[in-house]
């Protein structure tokens, strides 16, 4: 990639939540604070054959982040469980 995207995706974010409609202070917990770009990291499989890694994504402070924990919480109660 030729540049960083996080800000232009923070930016969308925001502008969709803006326009989605819903009530002023579900929209200030889905806003983006200060968006940082998600941190991939390798976790080794020590069990296995030269250690390959497992790749983990944090997402924590990503532009998406507050976005995806407001709707987890909503879509929680519509799980079914067997």
């Amino acid at each position: 990639m030729n540049r960083d995207p996080t800000d232009t995706v923070a930016s969308k974010t925001s502008n969709l939540i803006r326009k989605s409609g819903l009530p002023e202070e579900m929209m200030g917990r889905m806003h983006p604070g200060a968006p940082a770009p998600p941190r991939l990291y390798g976790l080794p499989k020590i069990h296995k054959e030269g250690a390959p890694l497992r790749p983990i994504v944090s997402a924590i402070n990503s532009p998406t982040y507050n976005l995806a924990k407001v709707l987890s919480s909503l879509m929680a109660p519509l799980r079914w469980t067997m």
